[in-house]
């Protein structure tokens, strides 16, 4: 398989990037994707991440990467059908075809800013965005998770992707479950490089 059969397969078409996304992407590094994930995918999605949390405890995130002031999780496309359009939504995938070319996930990963009142960086843009927005960005823009300066939490999954010549953060062949790969379609597997 290459890479347009494999976006093809999953519902990439010429319309999924618009050009006014294409021109932000360009211009800017990053373009938001608002109404990409649903009220009812969302409320799916942050009930399994409560489950994952609590029943991985202090192990939480440990596949990729753990740190202090924030929750984590990875390997999220092991851990539920619900994270699945983190990776595989037509509109997401055009954005990065668009910015990468040839390209794999590389992990799919959760991090959630804990609350926290510091003061913010003078010269920060946060980008702040409805829930079920998703944002691609190139990440050779200068980027970092910023504290949590509200009361609420701030959730935010990380579909990581890269060339396909490049290692993955999370090596997803190591890591595919069986029950993963059989609701994966080839084009699904393709892009998870499977």
């Amino acid at each position: 398989m290459d890479m347009a059969t494999a976006l093809a397969g999953l519902g990439v078409t010429e319309a999924s990037l618009d050009p006014d996304t294409k021109d932000q992407l360009d211009r800017d590094g990053y373009a938001p994707l608002p109404g990409v994930l649903s009220v009812g995918q969302l409320t799916a999605i942050r009930a399994r991440l409560a489950e994952l949390l609590a029943a991985e405890g202090d192990q939480a995130g440990i596949e990729v990467h753990q740190e202090a002031g924030a929750d984590r999780l990875a390997d999220l496309i092991n851990k539920g059908p619900m994270f699945q359009p983190c990776v595989t939504h037509p509109r997401v995938l055009a954005c990065i075809a668009h910015v990468l070319c040839d390209f794999k996930l590389s992990s799919l990963n959760f991090r959630a800013a804990l609350p926290d009142p510091a003061a913010a960086h003078p010269d920060e843009v946060q980008l702040t965005a409805p829930p079920g927005t998703v944002v691609v960005f190139n990440s050779h823009l200068w980027h970092g998770g910023t504290l949590n300066r509200s009361d609420r939490p701030r959730r935010a999954l990380h579909s990581y992707f890269t060339g396909r010549a490049n290692g993955q953060q999370l090596d997803q062949k190591r890591y595919i479950r069986p029950e993963t790969l059989a609701r994966l379609n080839p084009a699904a597997r393709f892009v998870l490089d499977v």
